[in-house]
């Protein structure tokens, strides 16, 4: 379904707007940029599964509920690229371990487990994804691969 140049004008612009997204919330203190058209967007911190450092990236994201403990979802959608994003696969060794991930939504940074969801449960989760961003909405139809989606509850 996807195609070399359209993964590669979605790379070199998702990767333009992180390097970006990085530099305006330093200069800002993480004032600015806590939102993306409209969309949350969170700080997610995970070790490389390989390398064992912290990778720390900006992602939109979605509640799962209400209130201050609901879970946070999460979709490994790299644009509808056919890779799934390297912190996604980040995100699936955290899953394995105790070791959690962190994010930080605002000024709060939280301790968060993992879930990747399956069957019925990625799909409910995907839709509140395009409830949240409707970029989204488009990004499965450009790829092959079923997009995950992760819950991450704060502990």
């Amino acid at each position: 379904m996807g195609s070399r140049l359209y993964d590669a004008g979605v790379v070199v612009s998702m990767t333009t707007m992180t390097v970006v997204h990085r530099v305006v919330d330093r200069l800002s203190g993480g004032r600015v940029g806590r939102r993306v058209a409209g969309a949350p967007v969170v700080w997610l911190t995970v070790t490389g599964r390989r390398s064992g450092t912290e990778q720390r990236v900006p992602v939109v994201a979605a509640r799962d509920g209400d209130g201050p403990a609901a879970p946070y979802l999460v979709a490994g959608s790299r644009g509808g690229t056919e890779k799934t994003p390297a912190w996604a696969w980040n995100l699936r060794g955290h899953a394995e371990r105790d070791d959690p991930a962190a994010l930080v939504d605002g000024e709060q940074t939280r301790s968060v487990d993992v879930t990747e969801l399956s069957g019925t449960d990625r799909d409910r989760g995907y839709e509140q994804m395009v409830r949240a961003y409707r970029g989204f909405a488009g990004y499965q139809s450009h790829t092959d691969r079923t997009i995950p989606v992760f819950r991450l509850t704060p502990r």
